[in-house]
């Protein structure tokens, strides 16, 4: 790092004074600062006008500092003495040259009504207050940083402009403004940050029939459909975020009753959505689909337990074209008889599941197995419970070939993690949940069966029954 050099001008008022100069000249040189103080520089014949011009224009010195008090004022502005000669030749610097910042005055005093002794042509400038003692080290720590070119206040570096900026649709992510009014809000603990969470909420619901398929369509359904499914992922990512910054700046469970209150509304929307087509609003199912599943995942991985079951609990109240309904957290499994059968006849696909392909090509948050998990928690929770409806375990189909015990059931076998799938399953001990699996295991395979095209993995083997904490 290179030594900065400064020269400090004041007036040699009083004793007290020139000692107050010298100390300070002491303690920047002890903090790496090349000081020159004509205390030590000036000598016995020297030209002193001569030095005081090179002090001030010299382009080695990269600060001058003004130390100002009641006699600086007074003689800088009657041009007295070696002040009036220094303030001169400063002044001619302060208003000709465009290195202003060079000149720092630092106050030593100030008069009755509190304002700084400060010379005319030093009037406009910013100036450090030493006026009091007890400002003494704040304000030393700023001298030293502007000397140095290190302040506390770095700027930041220019990023990019945001997507709904560069991107050609006029309407590319309408829900942003919300977003970042939500996002400053929670991120700095403000009172007001779950009502900006309310409005985002609104403001996403109505952006929905953006997504709509319109009547008089010129491509297949099938592609329709996956279209519309594509534009939805940058508001996928963002309600990603969302739901992620609650989890890390809020304990409150508050926030997941508003999100729990938004989905029904969301389902509301798609059952009284106009059809044009039988497959019209089944982008809708599948934007539903995968919004749920990112939810659960992001609760379990950040241990929200309590959230988890507000989601999977609580009964889902929507109207729809004959009056008011409700479900469970079943009706979020939807078949898309757009991709899965009309798309894959089309095109005389062999793939198994194209939802579950398009499911997966499109998660880059976190590892796609995280969503599998989640996805064969949300059937056993429903099939230990013995319920009457079913969520169908799709993703299964990347599971099939090779069986692997999942990352929650592996972690269980000790007690801290067991109590984790205690939450997640509603069960009480290892007992329940291996008495409610033998009572129920028959019909895993019979109804997927029905479901699903392939060899379904070994249950046992997924949920690690043999290894599971005992304690």
């Amino acid at each position: 790092m290179i030594t900065p050099k400064v020269f400090i001008s004041y007036s040699w008022s009083t004793p007290e004074h020139q000692a107050w100069v010298l100390a300070l000249a002491e303690k920047l040189r002890s903090d790496g600062v090349d000081v020159i103080l004509d205390q030590w520089d000036l000598k016995p014949g020297h030209d002193k006008h001569a030095y005081m011009e090179k002090m001030v224009t010299d382009k080695e010195i990269s600060k001058v500092l003004i130390v100002c008090d009641k006699i600086y004022k007074e003689k800088a502005d009657g041009r007295q003495g070696g002040v009036g000669t220094e303030s001169t030749i400063i002044s001619s610097e302060v208003y000709n040259k465009v290195n202003q910042e060079k000149f720092i005055p630092l106050i030593r005093e100030v008069n009755e009504k509190g304002t700084a002794y400060l010379p005319v042509f030093l009037k406009s400038q910013i100036y450090l207050d030493f006026s009091r003692d007890e400002l003494y080290y704040s304000e030393y720590e700023k001298l030293l940083r502007d000397i140095f070119d290190k302040p506390e206040l770095q700027k930041p570096p220019i990023g990019s402009p945001p997507s709904y900026i560069t991107e050609n649709e006029p309407n590319y992510l309408r829900t942003n403004h919300k977003f970042n009014a939500f996002k400053d809000a929670i991120k700095n603990d403000k009172k007001t940050a779950r009502g900006f969470a309310q409005d985002y909420l609104e403001a996403y619901i109505q952006i929905l029939s953006d997504f709509t398929i319109e009547t008089g369509f010129t491509k297949e359904i099938d592609e329709e459909v996956i279209d519309k499914i594509n534009h939805f992922k940058p508001y996928r990512d963002e309600f990603i975020e969302f739901i992620e910054l609650i989890c890390k700046y809020s304990s409150d469970d508050s926030y997941f009753e508003d999100i729990f209150e938004f989905i029904g509304e969301v389902i509301s929307f798609i059952k009284n959505l106009y059809l044009s087509h039988p497959y019209a609003n089944e982008q809708f199912k599948f934007i539903l689909y995968e919004l749920f599943l990112y939810l659960i995942t992001i609760l379990i991985k950040n241990k929200r337990f309590s959230a988890v079951n507000i989601f999977l609990d609580d009964i889902y109240y929507y109207k729809n074209q004959d009056g008011n309904k409700s479900s469970d957290f079943s009706i979020f499994n939807a078949y898309l008889k757009s991709i899965d059968s009309y798309r894959k006849e089309r095109l005389e696909s062999r793939r198994i599941s194209i939802t579950v392909d398009i499911l997966k090509e499109r998660c880059d948050k976190f590892s796609f197995d995280r969503l599998i998990q989640t996805d064969i928690i949300l059937f056993l929770r429903l099939l230990l419970a013995d319920q009457k409806t079913y969520w169908v375990p799709r993703t299964l189909v990347w599971l099939s070939v090779h069986e692997e015990t999942l990352e929650l059931f592996f972690k269980a076998e000790s007690k801290k993690h067991f109590n984790v799938i205690k939450e997640l399953l509603k069960i009480k001990s290892k007992t329940e949940l291996l008495t409610q699996y033998t009572h129920v295991k028959d019909n895993i395979h019979r109804y997927l069966d029905s479901y699903l095209q392939y060899d379904i993995p070994d249950f046992s083997i997924l949920m690690n029954l043999d290894k599971l904490d005992t304690k």
